[in-house]
């Protein structure tokens, strides 16, 4: 799971045309840190914590960021079953190395809620 990059075809998610990324091992309630990738447009507004370039993954376009204020707990149980139903759509397993600059990113983010810290250790 951690590392795969995904699109939430529910309505509930407003994030649905993002791509995800899981970037924390499941904690000990069965559950996983995600955060989504959207367009970066250099306005000043934008978390600059992380910026990735189409470079560094095939689903990325255009410059984009990691929009870490969206950041969102997800139950592993929860995400297997929209997988299985096609609700969820896996696409990419991302580097080793953009995950750890999604994940450094979100360690100096100051975007991402608190209470998400433990999932970066």
């Amino acid at each position: 799971m951690k590392g795969e990059v995904l699109y939430l075809n529910d309505n509930e998610n407003s994030d649905q045309k993002h791509p995800c990324f899981i970037i924390s091992d499941p904690n000990e309630d069965n559950n996983v840190l995600i955060v989504n990738a959207t367009t970066f447009h250099d306005t000043g507004r934008e978390d600059d914590s992380c910026i990735i370039c189409e470079s560094e993954c095939d689903i990325i376009k255009h410059t984009s960021y990691i929009d870490f204020a969206k950041a969102r707990e997800v139950n592993c149980e929860w995400l297997l079953k929209k997988k299985f139903k096609k609700e969820i759509i896996v696409t990419e397993i991302i580097s080793d190395a953009l995950l750890e600059k999604i994940i450094n990113g979100a360690k100096i983010s100051n975007r991402l809620p608190k209470k998400f810290y433990p999932y970066l250790k």
